[in-house]
């Protein structure tokens, strides 16, 4: 109390605290402390940054003024057995800058720009004229590094595989928080079994309504191996392209909309042709052979499938069916009534003596499911009714031109 008036302050406490002033005062109901002047200051300890380290059980919200560099005002955040000392101010910055670009230290107390640029609408990273919302590079070797290459992402096998990913956020419409599409790199090898770690990219997209947050809707799509083969619904591609997905339903569509549900390979072809010049009059109600027109062959598998493509060209007088024969049983026959379940054309136009001009063609896909001899035929009926008629194979209009007969097989393995 002596201290104070000798220096010309007077100080009074109360239930709110106590007020340190020139004249009288009472000190806010929110400090404990009030110390008011308006032409001096208030002082706290100043000191090195060592000799502040050097505090023994510094008190959390402990206020001291370092005067070395970086110099200013710190406080112990943390607490008095494990301190964190925070500096408020260090001191006058300088430095200028260019309007849009985000600000960096570039050197200690100094502000300058950075590669950041914002200009209110797009943002770019090393590109000062953006034209999306974000803009990264500007030169050929710009890019995104995702991770480090010193990160440790050792995995023993044995669970989920250590990955980077870019997330797409998903569109809600049910669930929050939950992740649309997602591509990743993906850890393939198990830890240190190789002088460097395989990665893998995976694609996932999800489908439908999402039932869950996270990556839990996500379904990979796509997976480029680390030995550069790529799968199409396979997350294990064996080849440099693998599709997968379910046989006889999925499949590759083509420009004209044209769906592959199989993967065919051409193994073997085989041919006949009636002999040129020759005719052959056929006038029965039962399937006779079209002479020259048969094949023996053997599967090179079970898995086999051949299609069979036959033209028969000739005359007839009314009505011919063309056959096809597998072992001496009847595969498929056309007429050309258009008998159903054939998949072949009929051209029959007005000829001489009363006869048609005729040309059948038939297209089919047989699936004999052995490895055994197969001897396909060709066979024609010339009938209506019950009726026998007369059809000349090879023959145009009668017996004025002749035009062979063909048979031609292709083997597929599929």
């Amino acid at each position: 109390m002596l201290i104070f008036m000798l220096t010309g302050f007077q100080w009074a406490s109360g239930q709110n605290g106590v007020a340190i002033a020139a004249s009288t005062a009472t000190a806010d109901p929110s400090a404990m402390l009030d110390v008011q002047s308006t032409t001096k200051g208030a002082l706290v300890p100043r000191m090195t940054n060592a000799q502040r380290a050097a505090i023994s059980s510094p008190a959390t919200a402990l206020l001291v003024f370092c005067t070395d560099a970086p110099s200013g005002y710190y406080y112990n955040s943390g607490t008095s057995s494990a301190p964190v000392w925070v500096i408020l101010s260090a001191g006058a910055l300088t430095g200028t800058g260019t309007a849009n670009y985000h600000a960096k230290w570039t050197a200690s107390g100094v502000l300058g720009n950075s590669i950041i640029y914002d200009d209110g609408t797009n943002s770019g990273i090393g590109n000062y004229s953006p034209a999306q919302k974000l803009q990264i590079g500007a030169e050929n070797n710009d890019g995104i590094l995702i991770g480090n290459y010193n990160d440790q992402l050792g995995w023993s096998g044995t669970g989920t595989a250590p990955q980077y990913s870019i997330r797409f956020a998903g569109f809600r419409d049910v669930v929050s928080n939950f992740v649309g599409a997602k591509i990743a790199g993906i850890r393939t090898n198990i830890c240190c079994s190789g002088l460097s770690q395989g990665m893998e990219l995976s694609f996932q997209t999800s489908e439908g309504t999402a039932t869950a947050a996270g990556d839990a809707n996500l379904v990979e799509r796509m997976r480029i191996g680390n030995g550069g083969n790529v799968g199409i619904g396979v997350s294990t591609p064996l080849a440099k392209l693998h599709v997968g997905g379910t046989a006889g339903t999925d499949g590759i569509m083509f420009p004209d909309n044209s769906l592959q549900k199989y993967a065919s390979t051409l193994i073997a072809s085989y041919f006949a042709i009636t002999a040129p010049g020759t005719v052959q009059t056929i006038a029965s109600t039962t399937p006779t052979l079209v002479t020259g027109l048969a094949i023996t062959l053997t599967p090179h598998s079970a898995t086999s499938k051949f299609l069979i493509m036959v033209t028969i060209n000739g005359s007839t007088n009314y009505v011919c069916s063309s056959l096809i024969y597998r072992n001496g049983s009847k595969v498929l026959s056309q007429a050309n009534t258009n008998e159903a379940g054939s998949n072949a054309t009929t051209y029959t136009t007005g000829g001489n003596n009363n006869s048609y001009m005729l040309q059948q063609i038939i297209n089919y896909m047989d699936a004999p499911a052995t490895t055994s001899a197969i001897t396909y035929d060709i066979r024609v009926a010339s009938a209506w009714a019950g009726t026998a008629y007369t059809t000349i194979v090879n023959s145009r209009s009668g017996s004025d031109m002749t035009t062979p007969s063909t048979l031609t097989i292709l083997e597929f393995q599929q």
